[in-house]
């Protein structure tokens, strides 16, 4: 059942930022990007391999990597924002990284959900009569 919900991501980030790249011939600190970037592949190729990866066994470990890529997607999008001038970070690449890890942040939502218990629905006890 999660395979169809990978299935999604995949097709999400095949035009997405992850497979552009951004040239940086600044300085060595803006080659974190770079390795952000391919931590993210990992991370993708994992969800992507479904229930035969050993990573993503049960519904909670596909959970677990999502919250990862989840993560790594809101450092990369902040580390973007604050290095984005020093690194000539195109306008471009950094609104498809955002844009994908909205998606991300969709598919993942309902990946977890299929785990998280639903919430207890607990009626209001009813108003003791004083006598």
């Amino acid at each position: 059942m999660l395979s169809a919900i990978s299935r999604p991501l995949a097709a999400a980030l095949a035009g997405s930022a992850l497979h552009g790249t951004v040239a940086l011939a600044q300085p060595a600190e803006c080659g974190k990007l770079q390795e952000m970037i391919e931590e993210r592949r990992a991370f993708v190729a994992a969800v992507n391999a479904g229930p035969k990866s050993a990573i993503t066994k049960t519904p909670e470990a596909t959970c677990t990597l999502f919250g990862d890529l989840q993560r790594n997607g809101a450092i990369a999008i902040a580390w973007i924002e604050t290095h984005r001038a020093w690194c000539a970070i195109p306008d471009a690449f950094a609104e498809r990284f955002e844009a994908d890890q909205m998606k991300t942040l969709a598919i993942g939502d309902r990946a977890c959900g299929l785990v998280r218990p639903a919430p207890l629905q607990i009626d209001p006890l009813p108003a003791h009569p004083r006598g």
